[in-house]
């Protein structure tokens, strides 16, 4: 939970509702969050406007909610008209060109790169925690965990699918 003066006290999460999808809200509310704090009323809706966001606030402010809600609101549309998405720890976030589902019918349509495997599991975790309502539709994966040559693939491809994107 962020700390009282970093929230934004004149806004709900509610008032996001025409924004993001009800199983998001619901989570959030599941998780405690009810006013989004001072980082994240300014980020999403850039967030989910396509814009770039660049952000600089300290711990515990809610930077991670702040590019994650965006990412996984256009992977929930993005379902309806095969969009992908590449979001980097630095709040750039990339539109990509559509990729061909795979043989199971899945697709990765986003990546989250950050610069520790700490940040990755509070990351994982987060979205998780986030995604609860969503979990048969959207899968998180978190490939800091794994090996180091299993890493390394998963790399490669995330070169692969930026370079093919551009």
């Amino acid at each position: 939970m962020a700390q009282p003066y970093l929230i934004n006290k004149k806004t709900s999460f509610a008032a996001f509702s025409h924004l993001l999808d009800a199983r998001i809200l619901r989570a959030l509310a599941d998780m405690g969050f009810a006013k989004p704090t001072l980082v994240q009323a300014k980020a999403i809706p850039l967030g989910l406007e396509g814009r770039d966001i660049l952000a600089r606030a300290r711990t515990g402010s809610g930077k991670t909610a702040a590019y994650c809600l965006p990412v996984v609101q256009k992977i929930i549309s993005a379902k309806t008209v095969g969009m992908s998405y590449v979001a980097t720890k630095n709040y750039e976030l990339i539109i990509a060109q559509s990729l061909p589902p795979s043989e199971s019918g899945r697709t990765t349509r986003a990546l989250i790169l950050v610069s520790t495997r700490e940040l990755a599991e509070q990351v994982y975790t987060y979205l998780t925690k986030l995604l609860v309502y969503c979990e048969k539709e959207i899968l998180v994966s978190n490939v800091a965990s794994g090996t180091a040559s299993h890493v390394q693939r998963w790399v490669q491809a995330a070169r692969l699918m930026y370079r093919d994107s551009s």
